[in-house]
């Protein structure tokens, strides 16, 4: 099973007709197999080989959950559209895609990501990605050490407060529980 990475990605473009394509597709989980194809292999171990080479990431992105298919932010501006995307990618972001894109007239790009298992985020902007390493999940240390805008867009910091306020309370649990237990076992 793989590691999630975190994706946010802004898309703004000029012709209108490019954003529902990629909004169909991104609805119908097949993102990365209609704008940039997918392996002939048949080895498993060579596709997914394929994959990282050419998406870079190994599976189809599909909403961050199931009932965010449609609930995407796809809006008008001045001369041209925006369609905002949330998803989650196996591993990595998936690079190759922002890349393509990027590199379409009147289409730029603007992708956030973050992965914590192995513990990075980064960037994707006008055709440059920009990877941070985390060296400890902890809020206090991602708010000095991760750059602002990369924190704004995933709420990382945000997660981990709310994470470690999680993990204060089970804390607060077990010491009820184990004062409980060790009263009855006096008793």
């Amino acid at each position: 099973m793989p590691n999630w990475c975190t994706n946010v990605v802004s898309i703004d473009c000029t012709n209108e007709s490019i954003l529902k394509s990629i909004a169909k597709a991104f609805n119908k989980g097949t993102l990365l197999t209609s704008l940039l194809n997918d392996s002939e292999e048949t080895d498993p171990k060579l596709k997914t080989l394929w994959r990282f080479k050419n998406w870079g990431t190994c599976l189809d992105i599909k909403p961050a959950f199931e009932n965010d298919a449609e609930v995407y932010r796809f809006k008008a501006k001045v001369d041209s559209w925006s369609l905002d995307l949330n998803f989650d990618s196996a591993w990595t972001p998936p690079l190759q895609l922002y890349s393509l894109l990027s590199k379409t007239e009147g289409v730029t790009v603007k992708g956030y990501f973050y992965e914590t298992v192995k513990g990075y985020c980064g960037r994707f902007i006008d055709g440059e990605d920009t990877f941070y390493p985390i060296e400890k999940l902890d809020s206090k240390w991602t708010s000095e050490n991760v750059p602002p805008d990369i924190d704004n867009a995933l709420g990382i910091t945000e997660r981990l407060v709310a994470w470690e306020d999680y993990e204060f309370e089970l804390k607060e649990d077990e010491i009820v529980i184990s004062d409980s237990l060790f009263k009855s076992a006096r008793s």
